[in-house]
């Protein structure tokens, strides 16, 4: 699975640079860092739901939430860089995403106008397919909560299964007003892996073209504090900027 902050990101080893530029583009870094780890467990929770039958529905949503969060997080911080404020395709991805988000940010105001008409679990429904040896395909939807009883019906109210879902994808359902909206998590996280990548690649060139170099900032960064006896005790084994080529 490529990730959207790779092992070698020039993220990690930013040079000496604008101050603003340098917290913006570290919180670019963290913000990706932070979908990664969560799609990383959300697929996990889905593989071992699908394969074991064991429920792990609450970090499933929690996971798949986090994402929607970060992701517009992440855009955000990407419009205050000049290079990337007027790109059309990361415009359009986050009015996407912050539709959908907004149905999670007001769950308030949205449990008698919305969720009770469409009797519509609060936190959503996750959806996705996983394909084994031989051709079998099995769905699967997860329910945030109780289901509801339709008494016309005599049956639980689970909900429709898109038969084209494809085993890479991983949607999460929620509503807004009378709407119901979908997202497919798996292509808006390689969305942001390629978007992410570009971004790197424009920095390295215009690094290059200035002959700037990196700096090797993994004992300063993401650090830990120990406090003893009122001091402060750095885990880490040697604090250093080491350029790097």
């Amino acid at each position: 699975m490529e990730k959207i902050i790779k092992e070698g990101s020039i993220l990690k080893s930013l040079p000496h640079i604008e101050k603003r530029q340098f917290l913006i583009l570290g919180a670019v870094r963290f913000s990706g860092e932070i979908i990664d780890n969560s799609y990383q467990n959300l697929n996990s929770c889905l593989v071992e739901m699908s394969n074991k039958s064991i429920r792990r529905i609450p970090e499933s949503f929690q996971f798949a939430w986090n994402i929607i969060d970060h992701s517009q997080r992440l855009i955000k911080f990407l419009h205050l860089l000049p290079s990337v404020s007027e790109h059309r395709k990361t415009k359009e991805l986050l009015r996407i995403i912050k539709e959908f988000r907004n149905t999670f940010q007001h769950l308030d105001e949205r449990l008698d106008r919305a969720l009770m008409n469409n009797e519509h679990p609060v936190f959503g429904k996750l959806k996705w397919c996983m394909s084994y040896d031989g051709g079998k395909v099995n769905n699967y939807i997860a329910i945030s909560g109780s289901l509801t009883f339709n008494a016309s019906t005599n049956k639980y109210n689970v909900g429709k299964f898109n038969s084209a879902l494809q085993p890479s994808e991983i949607i999460l359902e929620s509503v807004d007003k009378q709407k119901i909206l979908e997202i497919d998590i798996s292509s808006l996280y390689t969305e942001l892996v390629g978007i992410i990548h570009k971004v790197e690649m424009s920095l390295l060139e215009q690094f290059r073209k200035h002959g700037i170099d990196l700096i090797d900032r993994s004992s300063t960064t993401d650090v830990l504090f120990k406090i003893v006896n009122g001091e402060n005790n750095l885990i880490v084994s040697e604090l250093s900027n080491k350029s790097i080529k």
